[in-house]
């Protein structure tokens, strides 16, 4: 229970009327806000934000942006009541030095066409855990954004100078900006994660997955909790874990996972044929996905990323850690509508489709993705031609019902097998490459998609979207809530539903 509302409690060090930055449960990045009470809880507490369990002191926080209150452990809380604008490029590249943020308040000087990098707090580690020690809790991020909107946040990377792990200020925040800095893109974005289980969905990739020199399978792995494997060791240490009788790398085996595909890689391995898979993603951003793509697979996995602002590909290699010279990423500053349509013969193991209509306006029928890339002409003409048998198409969508349903019709038209991760407002649709006229939809259930991100590796770049969306399918339908893993009958039936 909570006891002692509105007086200090001890070791806090907050009062009210702080200004602080603060996150809440099953979300990594910190909002701006005030203290308005402050309490303690046992380890009965009753709180809508504060995981079961939890004993100790508690703060309330009034946000900025919704004006809603949470009350939320403190190790979730951070003084200092202002993300840092780092800088923003401006249409003729030119860097300007950005001031505080405020939050609430206009901002002045910045143009709709201006790139802007942000400094802000992004949790590291499990997300429920609510102790912030060495190896987890608020680690310094950036992140990108756009003139037209500064604080909807596109792209996110950890980013930290060793030997200089901050305090709680303000002014520490700013650590991140140094240019002598390491990225951790153990965290990405929730639409990053959701489009890298592309990679573990499709079957060319999963099927040439090896670990050391033998393949682990469902059939030859003991029953065990996987290792969580990331760049990070910081990501590492106490992340919870899904059972599964599939054992994920660890980063020390991981060095030696080779794709075979049909080009040649650049890691060698005892009896093995070292090929590399294919990933085309539209819509690079900061590169963030690409970059911890990278991270578990090296160079092993050969990705072309396809963005049409020459400005953010500049950010991405200033300040989002993008490699320079990199002979596995290929990053072309193009229309992805013209990429495709001009690719010739290129073949993906997999297809990702991130990419916005930079006209379409909020509460819009369809804003999110370009239409073309739910369009049948050009799925069947530019898209389903470039995939590999058993390769993965994958969309991220913000659309009404109607427009859901019919996305999904169409799909299931062009490539024969759906599936749908559902997260509101975002719906994300997997789409398997069968072979000509082969229409049958191969149902994927919850815990095979968790047992493929284990053994291909993306575990611990997708894990939030796995644990909180994925792995909670079957709780979300008996509250008849329409997210988690959904094969296309179910969807086409629910979303049907929801139009009623």
């Amino acid at each position: 229970m909570a006891t002692g509302a509105n007086c200090e409690p001890i070791g806090s060090g907050y009062r009210i009327g702080d200004r602080v930055q603060a996150r809440v449960k099953h979300d990594r990045l910190f909002y701006t806000g005030t203290v308005t009470g402050l309490s303690h809880t046992d380890a009965d507490g009753d709180f809508e934000d504060v995981p079961k369990g939890t004993t100790g002191d508690l703060v309330t926080v009034q946000f900025d942006d919704d004006q809603s209150r949470s009350t939320i452990p403190q190790a979730w809380v951070r003084m200092g009541g202002n993300r840092r604008i780092l800088y923003r490029m401006t249409r003729s590249g030119e860097i300007v030095d950005g001031p505080a943020l405020q939050v609430g308040a206009e901002i002045k000087d910045i143009d709709d066409n201006d790139i802007i990098v942000t400094m802000a707090w992004l949790w590291a580690g499990p997300l429920d855990e609510t102790e912030a020690a060495a190896e987890c809790g608020p680690r310094p991020c950036r992140l990108l954004s756009f003139g037209t909107s500064p604080k909807v946040y596109q792209s996110g990377v950890i980013v930290e100078v060793p030997g200089a792990r901050t305090t709680t200020s303000d002014a520490s925040l700013m650590n991140g900006a140094s240019e002598d800095c390491v990225f951790d893109w153990s965290h990405i974005f929730e639409p990053e994660q959701a489009l890298a289980l592309a990679v573990a969905l499709s079957d060319n990739i999963l099927r040439s997955a090896v670990v050391g020199e033998s393949e682990t399978s469902a059939d030859t792995a003991s029953s065990s909790i996987p290792v969580f494997a990331t760049i990070s060791p910081s990501a590492a240490a106490g992340a919870e874990r899904h059972r599964t009788n599939i054992t994920e790398a660890p980063d020390a085996q991981r060095s030696s996972l080779c794709l075979r595909g049909r080009h040649p890689a650049t890691c060698t391995s005892p009896g093995v044929d070292n090929e590399v898979g294919r990933v085309l993603l539209v819509g690079g951003g900061g590169c963030t996905l690409p970059m911890a793509l990278r991270s578990k697979f090296g160079g092993v996995l050969h990705q072309d990323v396809v963005e049409m602002h020459q400005g953010v590909i500049a950010v991405a290699y200033r300040s989002f850690g993008l490699a320079r010279g990199s002979s596995d990423i290929r990053v072309v500053c193009a229309d992805g509508i013209d990429f495709l349509t001009r690719a010739g013969d290129a073949t993906y193991d997999a297809v990702l489709i991130d990419a916005c209509d930079a006209d379409a306006e909020d509460g819009a029928p369809l804003e999110f993705p370009v239409t073309e890339f739910v369009d049948m002409e050009f799925l069947s003409k530019c898209i389903f031609c470039k995939l590999r048998e058993g390769g993965v198409y994958a969309v991220n969508v913000i659309a009404n019902a109607t427009h859901l349903a019919a996305i999904a019709y169409t799909l299931k038209i062009v490539f024969g097998n759906v599936h749908v991760l559902a997260t509101d407002p975002n719906y994300y649709f997997y789409c398997t490459k069968k072979a000509n006229g082969d229409t049958s939809n191969e149902n994927i259930t919850p815990d095979q998609v968790i047992q493929r991100a284990h053994r291909s590796g993306i575990y611990s770049i997708a894990q939030d979207v796995l644990d909180h969306d994925v792995a909670k399918t079957t709780h979300y339908r008996d509250k008849c809530t329409l997210i988690g893993w959904l094969a296309y009958d179910e969807f086409i039936e629910r979303v049907t539903r929801e139009q009623t």
